[in-house]
């Protein structure tokens, strides 16, 4: 790129704010910034780690014509790697073909490549593809006019078997598709590098060149976090070919290719967490699919290195499905004695009466008696049936009614989940390594790894500590209110901006005593991606203290035949340990009201 174009910093920033590294839209050529943005920011932060092709590539790219530059990066952001000259329009590039021409030269894009008539079809349009096709005895002049277009690529393939030029397939299009013999099919040769240099800025496949125009329109922004050259994805060039490598075994995988050809291609474990645990949920879930085909030993295999707690699960079922009872009773014995959360060990339990059964073994009696759960509040609410309103919606306006006195909110997950991602927001966009990589990110990277919390523990407990003050405290509020109006719009894996207003969370904080929410979030903290949900969906603020000596109350709504999933069924046992106000209202309609 020309040096007077484009003078952004690029090097390891002390914050890296995504605000200004998109480029504005009212530049014609905002792509073609953004893409040499993204390229300058990968050659300094992974100078080391770029090999000859990738040094050659970012220089060569530097030196083109912009208007060669914007129509490579257009491409690139385009889908699929074939395109046709007539459909490559961009007024503010100029002439296609001349920006075209020092492409071609590098072999960054190469001309009237060789393709199938499957492959053909998808580029061009039914009336074109039938000028290709000549009348048969099976094919008549009205099978032509009245075919879909695969019918009619089966049979340009029967007619053309195998591949060959685009200019060969088209070269004698007649009329009403005689532009077709005059066109050309570029193809983009240069893709998989630049996928492996998007891989390196984003970290992952699933963000795209669309992040930075969002971002630029305002639908996005994000944490600025101090980033250094520690703070990279990766740190060696197998860790990027690893991440290249998972990325493809999934997409394959979820395309329906068989699992032994993906188990195949699966490469060794990395050794970078978060890349650990990619590998980990892919081996996860191909072992479900060779479940699902039948192959056990090969599941159990997928299953045994893997640190995801429902491998464990997996792997008792499998023993129990191949009829290795004993096997399966010891696997959940073991599990039993040191589960790896909490979901686990009520699985576990539900399994171990059925193991025993079938391995042929009487159950031993437990040294103690287990605590006896609390009781969990329990109501019923006849209501008339009103198809086209949730039946969450219809409580909540019943309960207005009910008690004018009280406000009643549909917030589900949202409130809880929230309220700790303000009043922990420095540590969860604490700058440690292996937790950001750019300036995109809407939470670390580690979120979903075991040691999350674990490496946080003292950014976490600071963070907590105003909640200890006790009642008479207002310090969290304050401090939630404050970052509610510093990083509204931010974000965050854990705050719902959509469902918050500032009046809402001032009512929260003012009814919810902080030692309740001291309660909640540590539990949130021992299994943060799993117990950000299964909340109550209603909640219900007091004007004053009711007769139960509290200003709110949680429900969980549960409609005719609906019945609490496991994980709410632990939150509402949590809540009652902890003596924080909670309850399920069953919910009937006039006909079911009338049984006893």
């Amino acid at each position: 790129m020309d040096s007077t174009q484009d003078q952004t910093h690029v090097g390891p920033p002390t914050a890296a704010a995504s605000s200004t590294f998109a480029a504005p839209l009212a530049d014609p050529l905002y792509y073609l910034r953004n893409f040499g943005r993204l390229l300058a920011w990968v050659a300094v932060r992974y100078d080391d780690l770029l090999n000859d092709t990738e040094r050659a590539f970012v220089s060569d790219f530097n030196a083109l014509p912009e208007a060669s530059q914007g129509l490579l990066v257009r491409l690139v952001m385009r889908r699929g790697a074939l395109f046709r000259r007539s459909r490559i329009t961009y007024p503010e590039l100029g002439d296609i073909g001349v920006g075209a021409a020092p492409l071609l030269a590098l072999g960054w894009l190469g001309e009237d490549p060789e393709l199938d008539a499957e492959t053909l079809s998808a580029l061009i349009t039914r009336p074109e593809l039938q000028s290709l096709l000549a009348e048969t005895d099976t094919l008549t002049k009205a099978t032509l006019r009245q075919a879909r277009k695969p019918v009619l690529a089966d049979a340009l393939a029967a007619q053309r078997p195998g591949d060959h030029r685009f200019s060969d397939w088209c070269g004698a299009a007649g009329a009403p598709a005689a532009s077709l013999a005059r066109d050309r099919l570029f193809s983009l040769t240069i893709m998989p590098l630049c996928e492996r240099l998007r891989l390196m800025f984003f970290g992952n496949l699933y963000q795209d060149w669309s992040t930075f125009v969002l971002t630029e329109l305002g639908h996005q922004r994000f944490e600025p976090v101090p980033l250094t050259q520690d703070s990279r994805a990766f740190t060696c060039r197998s860790d990027i070919d690893t991440a290249l490598a998972l990325h493809q075994c999934r997409e394959s995988l979820e395309a329906g290719t068989a699992p032994e050809d993906v188990a195949a291609r699966m490469p060794p474990a990395p050794t970078l967490s978060w890349l650990q645990a990619r590998h980990d949920r892919l081996r996860y879930l191909l072992g479900r699919q060779f479940e699902r085909v039948g192959n056990h030993q090969a599941a159990l295999d997928c299953y045994h290195p893997s640190a995801l707690p429902d491998a464990a699960i997996r792997r008792i079922r499998v023993y129990e499905q191949s009829d290795a009872a004993d096997a399966a009773l010891a696997l959940a014995c073991e599990v039993q004695a040191q589960p790896p959360s909490e979901e686990v060990a009520l699985q576990v339990r539900r399994m171990l009466p059925r193991l025993y059964r079938k391995a042929g073994q009487s159950r031993p009696s437990p040294e103690k008696e287990a605590q006896e759960e609390p009781a969990i509040a329990t109501r019923t609410l006849a209501l008339d049936q009103t198809p086209d309103t949730r039946v969450e919606l219809a409580v909540q306006a019943h309960l207005d009614a009910e008690m004018p006195g009280s406000r009643v909110y549909y917030l589900e997950n949202a409130l809880f989940s929230s309220l700790f991602g303000l009043l922990c927001w420095p540590a969860i966009f604490a700058p440690l390594p292996g937790a950001f990589f750019h300036p995109f990110q809407s939470g670390p990277a580690d979120l979903r790894h075991n040691d999350f919390a674990r490496r946080r523990q003292a950014l976490f407990d600071a963070c907590l500590a105003p909640l200890a003050s006790g009642q008479a405290s207002d310090e969290h509020r304050g401090i939630i209110i404050e970052r509610y109006r510093k990083h509204h719009g931010t974000q965050s894996p854990f705050v719902y901006w959509g469902a918050l207003s500032e009046a809402l969370l001032d009512e929260a904080l003012a009814c919810i005593p902080p030692t309740h929410l001291q309660h909640i979030f540590q539990r949130m903290l021992a299994s943060p991606e799993r117990h950000r949900s299964g909340f109550p969906d209603l909640i219900r603020f007091f004007a004053e203290e009711n007769r139960q000596g509290s200003r709110y109350e949680l429900i969980e709504v549960k409609g005719p035949g609906d019945r609490l999933q496991d994980h709410q069924q632990r939150w509402l046992t949590f809540f009652a340990h902890h003596g924080i106000p909670a309850s399920v209202c069953h919910v009937v309609f006039p006909a079911e009201s009338q049984q006893p």
